[in-house]
C-alpha cells in the first residue's frame, strides 16, 4: 500500500514511513526488525522503557486471499516475557486486523514512546485520531471492542450496513472496525499480558500486552475501504479455488466425522459452523450455538486438559467458558497452562497450599473444575495476592520461591 503508520504516543502525533524503504526486507517479520533497527537507538533497554518501540506489520499477501497466507500480523519489540531477559522478540495473530489496515491505506504501524494517560487510537482510512481510554480502561477485551465498534459505527445490529464517519460521503459498510486491545491483565503490566483482537485472535508470546499497558495504549482501531491491488486477479482466483478443493474443509461433514483437514471441527459438542482469519479456506476456528469458547482455536483449547482428561478428551462448558476468560483477560494462554501444571505438581508434592512453603489458598483439590480455574485467572490478571507473583511468569515465580534450579533440573517447571 505504499505507507506505514508511525505513532508517537507521547507528542499524540501522527505520521508516515514509506514502505519502499523497508520492501528488501520482503515480509511482516523482516520488515518489522529492520523499522526497529533503525529506530530504536538503545538496543538493550526494558521492554517497559517508553523508548521502546513496538511494530506491527503486514505481508505482501496480506488482505489479498491469498490461499493461507493472507490473514496473519506480526508484532515485534523487546519483549519482557523471557527470562532471565527480555529480548527482541515477535508474536504473531490472525483474523481480520492485518488485512484492515491495508484495506485502510496501511502496510503497519510503529508504536513510539509512552501516552501521559491512556488512550486508543482510532483509524478510519487515512484518518488518524488519539483519544481518552479512560472509560475503556478496565474493561476486558470484549467489552473494549463492543463500546469502540459501538463508537465508531455509531450502534447497529451486525449485517446491517453502517455508516461510518470520516470515511467517504456515502460509503457504508458491513464491516465492523478491526480492534486489537488488551484486558486487566495488560493493564497492570504483566509479563504474561497479551493482545488480543475479536473472540480469538492473541499475540501471546512476548508479554506485549504488559508492554501496552506500560504504554498507557489500550487499543487500535482500524477500518477501510481502499483495495490492495493484485498483478493477476484471475491466476489468483484459480490458485485459491485449488486450494480449497484439495485442502479446504467441506460442509457436508457430518458431527463425529474427521475431516482429514479440519482437526478442530472434530470434536463438536453442540451446532457450530466454521470461522476462519481473512482469505483462509481452511476454517479452523468454530462458531457455536451457545457463544462459549467462540473463534479460539490454538493453545487456550488446551489450557483445560485436565477438565478433557476428565471427560474422557472431550471438550466440555467448562473448558469453553475457561477459554473465554484467558481471552477476556488478556493472559498468555500457554503460560497460563503450563503454569497450572507446574502449580498442580507443587500441591501434589505438599509444597504450595493453604500454610504450606508456598502459601496458596487457591483450591487446587478442585483441578479441572470451573471454581480453581476462574480464581486461577482471575488473581493472575489482577496481580491479587499470590496471582502478583503469578504475573511475572512462572519461571520467575519459580525463582521467587527459591525453587529454581531444582525445579528446572527434576523438569517439574517446562
Amino acid at each position: 500500500m505504499g505507507k506505514i503508520l508511525r505513532l508517537n504516543l507521547t507528542d499524540r502525533k501522527a505520521s508516515t514511513l514509506e514502505t519502499a524503504q523497508y520492501e528488501g526486507w520482503v515480509g511482516g517479520h523482516g520488515m518489522g526488525s529492520a523499522i526497529f533497527w533503525d529506530l530504536i537507538k538503545d538496543k538493550a533497554i526494558s521492554g517497559y522503557d517508553e523508548q521502546n518501540i513496538i511494530t506491527i506489520m503486514t505481508s505482501p499477501l496480506s488482505g489479498t486471499l491469498a490461499p493461507a497466507a493472507s490473514g496473519r500480523t506480526e508484532m515485534q519489540g523487546i519483549g519482557v516475557q523471557s527470562s532471565p531477559i527480555g529480548w527482541f522478540t515477535r508474536g504473531n495473530f490472525g483474523g481480520r486486523f492485518g488485512p484492515m489496515m491495508k484495506f485502510a491505506g496501511w502496510d503497519g504501524i510503529v508504536i513510539e514512546g509512552k501516552a501521559d494517560s491512556p488512550v486508543w487510537i482510532d483509524i478510519r482510512n487515512d484518518k488518524v485520531d488519539f483519544k481518552s481510554a479512560k472509560g475503556l480502561w478496565g474493561l476486558d477485551t470484549m467489552q473494549t471492542q463492543l463500546q469502540i465498534w459501538n463508537e465508531v459505527c455509531s450502534g447497529g445490529r451486525f449485517g446491517q450496513w453502517l455508516s461510518v464517519g470520516e470515511l467517504k460521503m456515502g460509503q457504508r459498510t458491513t464491516q465492523r472496525p478491526a480492534v486489537l486491545t488488551i484486558g486487566p491483565s495488560g493493564e497492570r503490566k504483566s509479563r504474561v499480558g497479551c493482545l488480543i483482537h475479536d473472540a480469538g485472535n492473541a499475540v501471546g508470546q512476548g508479554g506485549f500486552g504488559g508492554i501496552w499497558g506500560s504504554k498507557n495504549l489500550k487499543a487500535i482501531s482500524v477500518i477501510g475501504t481502499k483495495s490492495i491491488p493484485v498483478a493477476d486477479p484471475n491466476a489468483l482466483l484459480e490458485a485459491r479455488l485449488q486450494a480449497y478443493k484439495k485442502f479446504g474443509f467441506h460442509v457436508d461433514y457430518k458431527k463425529g466425522e474427521r475431516d482429514p483437514h479440519n482437526f478442530m471441527f472434530w470434536d463438536r459438542p453442540e451446532q457450530a459452523r466454521i470461522q476462519s482469519c481473512i482469505g483462509c479456506y481452511e476454517g479452523c476456528r468454530n462458531r457455536y450455538k451457545t457463544g462459549i469458547g467462540n473463534e479460539s482455536q490454538c493453545v487456550e483449547t488446551f489450557y483445560s486438559f485436565y477438565d478433557r482428561a476428565k471427560h474422557g478428551g472431550k471438550t466440555t462448558q467448562t473448558a469453553f467458558k475457561a477459554t473465554d476468560l484467558l481471552q477476556k483477560y488478556g493472559i498468555n494462554a500457554y503460560e497460563a497452562w503450563r503454569g497450572m501444571e507446574y502449580l498442580n505438581k507443587l500441591y501434589k508434592m505438599g509444597v504450595l497450599g493453604p500454610g504450606k512453603d508456598i502459601d496458596c489458598d487457591l483450591p487446587f483439590n478442585k483441578i479441572g473444575e470451573t471454581e480453581l480455574i476462574e480464581k486461577f485467572l482471575y488473581v493472575m490478571a489482577y496481580r491479587e495476592g499470590i496471582g502478583d507473583i503469578f504475573a511475572e511468569g512462572f519461571y520467575r515465580a519459580a525463582d521467587t520461591w527459591g525453587r529454581l534450579n531444582k525445579d528446572s533440573e527434576t523438569g517439574i517447571l517446562p
